[in-house]
């Protein structure tokens, strides 16, 4: 199986769409922390509303 990398990651979430603001998460810059370490993956989502 291939590595995972953050460039990977990054493309799948940038299929993401905020519903407001109708442009993509990672654009946004909502996308924090991104890490790729060995199979896991972690990153935080930052929004610019409450949630």
């Amino acid at each position: 199986m291939a590595q995972v990398t953050e460039a990977d990651v990054y493309g799948a979430l940038s299929q993401v769409n905020d519903p407001d603001l109708h442009k993509d998460i990672v654009r946004l810059g909502f996308i924090k922390d991104l890490k790729v370490e060995g199979g896991d993956v972690s990153f935080r989502v930052v929004l610019t509303t409450p949630a």
